[in-house]
């Protein structure tokens, strides 16, 4: 059997990707968690990631989005008219080419986006208002290198070139 802890590397870059590969699961279960709890209107994941992708890029076309989201347009069509049922995007026809549909956050969309943000921001907070403060600044510190580092770059790439 496999034991993760066994034979840990001992190479500091090896144990770094170790630690992330271990923490943004969980990371990410305590964000859907508090999703689920507090915006069950927000039918998941796959949603949240439509409006936060649409406030950061606003008025993208349908395409645009599919790709950037790893999916066929037909599926990002299915996804997108559940938000416009609920208000939070609407769906136009370019204005040049009528066959091209731009998708955009309504100003409801826009401020649910805000509301998750605050709310995930504020519970994050709170869960890390019990660490010490040293911790904290070790903790920020890590996260701006990692956040200002070359890290994201090739999977911006990657994104780009493939959703």
């Amino acid at each position: 059997m496999f034991d993760p802890h066994e034979n840990q590397p001992k190479d500091l870059p090896d144990r770094a990707a170790g630690s992330l590969m271990r923490v943004v699961p969980a990371l990410f279960r305590v964000f859907r968690a508090i999703l689920t709890d507090k915006f069950p209107l927000l039918s998941g994941f796959p949603q949240w990631r439509i409006l936060l992708r649409l406030s950061a890029a606003p008025n993208l076309s349908l395409k645009d989005l599919a790709d950037r989201e790893g999916v066929t347009p037909p599926t990002m069509s299915k996804s997108v008219e559940l938000l416009v049922e609920k208000g939070w995007v609407t769906r136009t026809a370019s204005t040049g080419d009528r066959r091209s549909i731009h998708i955009a956050l309504t100003p409801e969309g826009l401020a649910l986006t805000e509301r998750v943000v605050l709310e995930v921001r504020t519970q994050f907070a709170a869960r890390l208002g019990t660490w010490e403060e040293r911790s904290l600044l070790v903790l920020t510190e890590a996260l701006a290198l990692l956040e200002a580092s070359s890290f994201f770059e090739s999977y911006s790439e990657i994104e780009s070139n493939h959703g």
